[in-house]
């Protein structure tokens, strides 16, 4: 069936881009590090930008599996799955900027204004950074929750008809990271995810197993 080899090759190179995101951000992380460069707005947006086209090639290779199998559920689950992947980054950065520019104005000057700073000031700035910084994280996960909770419906459902259990198993692990996000190691469990959602759809047949019926 056509619409199911669009799918899957949609799908693969969509979650492919997905862990490409992780490859970027950490060569790029790298360069920055070793070469002392300052970070632009490119180098921060880049890896963001893949990931949202990898999301992109997966909504629509969704789109096609659910008008192979015509049930519209299952792209309005993972289309609400995906927004809530993006949108939460983006409301986290934009909170980010709003925090750093209100309370850490000064440090953006530049390093040296640091030692104007008593000891006691600079670890009270510290740790209200280090605050912040995991109300951000809490944030993220909150949004990859609510996300991965409308994937598990749509993956299951796509499981259950093209009969390729590891969309299952990308569901769970996209559940499993968005709660250990806050711990850091959700990071590392999502990216598996990933590579099992590579897996699933390129293991998708071209031909349709017998369908159940829609559940009311």
């Amino acid at each position: 069936m056509d619409l199911l080899r669009k799918a899957k090759l949609y799908g693969g190179i969509g979650s492919i881009l997905l862990l490409l995101n992780y490859v970027i951000s950490i060569i790029l992380s790298a360069i920055i590090g070793i070469t002392g460069l300052a970070e632009t707005i490119m180098t921060s947006l880049l890896p963001f930008l893949v990931s949202i086209t990898g999301y992109i090639l997966i909504l629509i290779a969704v789109k096609f599996i659910s008008e192979a199998i015509n049930d519209e559920a299952i792209y309005n689950n993972v289309f609400n799955a995906v927004m809530l992947f993006i949108i939460g980054p983006i409301v986290a950065t934009i909170i980010s900027y709003v925090f750093l520019f209100k309370y850490f104005e000064e440090f953006l000057q530049g390093p040296s204004i640091i030692y104007e700073k008593s000891p006691e000031e600079v670890l009270s700035l510290l740790f209200l950074l280090l605050l912040w910084s995991f109300v951000i994280i809490v944030i993220i996960a909150i949004f990859f929750i609510v996300g991965s909770i409308f994937l598990r419906r749509g993956f299951y459902r796509i499981a259950e008809l093209v009969k390729v259990d590891h969309f299952r198993t990308v569901a769970l692990l996209y559940f499993i990271g968005s709660i250990l996000m806050v711990i850091f190691i959700g990071i590392i469990v999502i990216f598996i995810a990933n590579i099992f959602m590579v897996i699933a759809f390129f293991s998708i047949r071209e031909q349709l197993p017998h369908i159940p019926p829609t559940p009311v």
